[in-house]
């Protein structure tokens, strides 16, 4: 898989020129994407969900490994600050009623 070097869009084999940008297809123009697993992405999205929403959104047409990881990320993130709210508001109510 080659994509465009000044725009980034993926290349077919057929295409001499790049459609988007106009660039001409030359072996030393055009770089190979290197588009790893995303465990790293997974931990930025968990981290920071807004984050990992918006690398997913960037990335998912690109980088579709790494826009997962972050993605996922985001998800487990969010589902996991709203299970330590919930468990935080638990918590503060047992305590005002037993009266510590």
């Amino acid at each position: 898989m080659e994509f465009c070097i000044d725009c980034g869009k993926e290349l077919s084999d057929k295409e001499m020129r790049c459609t988007r940008c106009g660039r001409p297809r030359n072996n030393q123009k055009v770089l190979p994407v290197v588009n790893k697993g995303g465990f790293g992405w997974f931990l930025i999205g968990t981290l920071a969900p807004i984050a990992g929403l918006v690398l997913y959104l960037m990335w998912r047409i690109e980088k579709p490994r790494a826009a997962k990881g972050a993605g996922l990320g985001a998800i487990i993130g969010s589902i996991l600050f709203v299970v330590l709210y919930i468990a935080m508001i638990v918590f503060i109510v047992f305590i005002e009623r037993e009266g510590y």
